[in-house]
């Protein structure tokens, strides 16, 4: 909007009921609906292999998505693994997810995978803005979606700032690194011990691996930090017997407080840490069924994995 132009705009009154701690109470536990019996999709967008030869091969990577994409079909997702895209089959794909019918999905959720700086992320050949994810999903774009929950996971670095400190007490599951900690995107832990007028931007949570300006990490044996302790934390959830419910933000905390207490070290003593962080503009809580009351939905076939465009590389997937 350009200086001076929102100038003789009037808010609109609206019709609110007096808050209440017992309005509050009410608030708190309203819900997003999530029908058991179709929950909704899940794309995983995972990227190893880059034609760019400053970045690294992501080992590890198969352990992340293989972990995620079974705990998203347990939790009752249709789940479609894209791997090693480049920029124009990541295109030909978002174009594809374009043409989708979202009107019965409750949810959707999409993981990506790779390495990435402030705000962009690598396909297999070039850069994408992260902002393409989210507008794919836009009230816009996709107004089958609107007033329902729309989830954002990233695996990927936000910068190349380290969080470093020399200070080893009170650190919990440390890691001994046998060599040298590298800082090149990802840091890389050696093996050692429905409202039409609902805002635009509503009803949306990101979830990122390492908070803005920072590495994240990636054991080359067993995946990366971030990912592991989320299908850890949402596999004991969903695979809980009980009728007792968590809701996603408060599952993404106990993500969030594992990743923190874990700690690597270099050869010079440097303990290296990494904080997710989660930004949200949910208005209501998620509160995903458990395994035991999921419908549960094979993917059609073709809808598990996309091929690499790049033929001269094809894609394995692990």
């Amino acid at each position: 909007m350009s200086k001076g132009s929102d100038k003789g705009l009037k808010e609109v009154k609206t019709v609110e009921e007096e808050l209440t701690f017992a309005s509050l109470r009410e608030y708190h536990h309203s819900l997003y609906e999530l029908n058991p019996k179709s929950v909704g999709r899940a794309y995983i967008f995972a990227n190893a292999e880059f034609n760019e030869k400053k970045l690294e091969r992501r080992d590890g990577n198969e352990k992340d998505e293989g972990a995620l994409k079974t705990l998203l079909e347990k939790m009752g997702f249709k789940t479609k693994l894209l791997s090693d895209l480049t920029r124009s089959g990541f295109d030909e794909e978002m174009n594809k997810i374009s043409k989708v019918d979202f009107s019965n999905d409750s949810c959707v959720l999409v993981a990506v995978l790779s390495h990435g700086d402030e705000d962009k992320v690598w396909m297999k050949d070039r850069q994408v803005d992260e902002d393409e994810f989210y507008d794919r999903f836009s009230r816009e774009k996709c107004p089958a979606m609107i007033g329902k929950p729309k989830i954002f996971l990233f695996q990927t670095c936000k910068g190349f700032k380290s969080d470093k400190t020399t200070n080893l007490s009170d650190q919990t599951d440390t890691t001994y690194f046998t060599e040298a900690v590298t800082t090149d995107d990802d840091v890389i832990e050696l093996e050692g011990e429905s409202s039409s007028t609902t805002p635009s931007t509503a009803d949306v949570i990101k979830c990122l691996a390492t908070s803005h300006g920072f590495v994240s990490f990636r054991n080359t044996h067993h995946g990366s930090w971030f990912i592991q302790n989320f299908v850890d934390v949402f596999n004991t959830y969903v695979e809980d017997k009980s009728d007792d419910e968590i809701d996603f933000l408060s599952l993404m905390m106990v993500v969030a407080k594992k990743v923190a207490s874990k700690s690597a070290t270099d050869k010079c003593g440097n303990i290296y840490k990494q904080m997710p962080c989660v930004t949200t503009t949910l208005q209501k809580r998620i509160v995903f069924p458990k395994a035991k009351d999921i419908c549960h939905v094979q993917s059609p076939v073709g809808d598990v994995k996309a091929e690499s465009n790049d033929k001269s590389n094809p894609t394995v997937s692990k």
